[in-house]
């Protein structure tokens, strides 16, 4: 029950289902009930009955063995879809039409968040330099692309990124959400004619023949993998973390080990693989996962980021940890399969990074937002 349709939705229409059918059934229940009560009582039971109906749902949810998608799914369920049923039921029941003026404010923000903001698209502009670096490096970062289908919004983060004209681009992982598009996703991605693509896995990119991947797009696969390129005689080493090997110490000091580069970049899905560098340095690390959380509270940050790094640098951007340059994209993209396509407070983002040499020993970063 929203405003898209997708190769998950009938899953997902029978989850919505199974919760709102027993809603009738709930208040049949207490509306019987309230009958043998005073008339300016049955309101009160009436919400309490709800209030009650909704709590058990979140509990059931909660419970060992619901996945974390399950339980957004419900949750959003019960705010976008319940709701407004129960608003409906109460003010007919009771004849208290007023209340129905609340029902456009949820369709608003059901429809701002299913529509208007998973397609909203930022552009990321930064700056970072190192005096690692002789020559300016422009540096375009995909991350969590997780489509359902390419939208006008692709079209869009397409030709920001041809006007950039990137050195590099870095795809840091989870494609599509499902495999129907595979030759629709790798069109996408083969029209960014990338001088330097590299690509490591997500977690959603199983049903992926990286070997056709590689050929089809151009992005080099690069799961545990390491490799030198001279961009107009800059030297940079490319050290790829696949999905299973972002907390791989030995595989990531193997890698480290063949670079003789002076600047040297790390992919990883996961920006957990930031604790690698503790122990062997890299200057700087592009990674996405978290999707900015896709549901932020203002003031507070994402709910929910599926990650052990600090809940401000899982909310994307880039951000400065000692000497290591972390690059996190809240991604194009969002969760698949029974999680709710949802983005509030946390716009789709294409981040454009400019690599610059520096003769200040610290790193600086400057950041320019756009769309």
């Amino acid at each position: 029950m929203n405003f898209y349709w997708n190769h998950f939705s009938p899953i997902n229409l029978g989850i919505d289902l199974a919760v709102l059918i027993t809603l009738p059934l709930f208040l049949g229940w207490m509306i019987r009930r309230s009958k043998s009560s005073a008339s300016n009582q049955q309101p009160l039971r009436i919400l309490t009955g709800l209030l009650l109906y909704s709590i058990a749902i979140v509990l059931i949810s909660a419970l060992p063995g619901i996945s974390t998608f399950l339980r957004a799914h419900i949750l959003w369920t019960i705010g976008s879809v319940l709701f407004p049923i129960a608003i409906v039921i109460y003010s007919v029941r009771f004849k208290r039409y007023a209340v129905l003026l609340l029902i456009p404010g949820v369709l608003g923000i059901k429809y701002y968040a299913e529509v208007y903001e998973p397609y909203n698209l930022e552009v990321s502009r930064f700056e970072t330099s190192s005096p690692a670096l002789k020559t300016e490096i422009r540096v375009a970062h995909i991350s969590d692309l997780q489509t359902d289908g390419i939208k006008p919004m692709h079209s869009e983060a397409r030709h920001a990124l041809l006007e950039f004209d990137p050195d590099l681009i870095v795809f840091t992982g989870d494609v599509l959400n499902h495999k129907d598009l595979i030759p629709e996703v790798e069109g996408w991605l083969k029209s960014l004619n990338a001088r330097h693509a590299y690509f490591v896995t997500g977690n959603v990119d199983d049903p992926l023949n990286l070997a056709t991947f590689e050929a089809n797009t151009g992005f080099e696969v690069m799961d545990a993998h390491q490799e030198e390129i001279n961009i107009r005689g800059q030297r940079l080493g490319i050290i790829g973390l696949g999905l299973p090997d972002f907390r791989n110490d030995n595989l990531f000091a193997f890698l480290r080990g063949k670079s003789s580069s002076p600047y040297n970049i790390l992919l990883s899905h996961y920006p957990d693989a930031m604790f690698l560098r503790k122990q062997r340095k890299i200057d700087i690390l592009f990674a996405g996962h978290t999707h900015g959380g896709q549901i932020v509270i203002p003031g507070f940050g994402p709910i929910q980021t599926l990650s052990h790094v600090p809940r401000h640098i899982a909310a994307g951007g880039v951000h400065q940890v000692d000497d290591l340059t972390v690059v996190v994209s809240r991604g194009l993209g969002m969760e698949g399969h029974i999680a709710p396509r949802v983005r509030i407070f946390c716009r789709p983002q294409l981040i454009l990074m400019t690599l610059k040499p520096e003769t200040n020993p610290k790193p600086q970063i400057h950041a320019d937002k756009h769309g």
